[in-house]
């Protein structure tokens, strides 16, 4: 008889293999993001810099986000534990558009 931090483990492990495949295309444009982002930013002042690297990485964390959810902004903010409106602020002000067509 399995115990149920046994159970909990492989149910863990099952979600963890189903979305592996699709997470590790996302991983790996966030890190090509990164290092770009790292490459621009290391001859400019510090606020300058820093105001970059947090734009950037906004921008790369919510398209990765989206993609996740199929372009889906309603179910990318349940998933974030943000209000739809203001994951909508959030892409307007980083200029991501949905991705999703009709």
């Amino acid at each position: 008889m399995e115990t149920l931090t046994e159970e909990m483990t492989e149910s863990v492990e099952a979600e963890e293999t189903e979305s592996s495949a699709s997470d590790s295309t996302v991983t790996a444009d966030m890190k090509a993001g990164m290092a770009t982002l790292a490459d621009s930013v290391l001859m400019l002042p510090f606020t300058e810099a820093r105001a970059r690297a947090l734009e950037e990485f906004d921008r790369a964390f919510l398209t990765a986000a989206l993609a996740r959810n199929s372009g889906n902004i309603a179910r990318t903010a349940r998933s974030l534990g943000l209000h739809r409106q203001s994951l909508q602020k959030l892409m307007a002000r980083r200029g991501i558009k949905s991705g999703r067509t009709p």
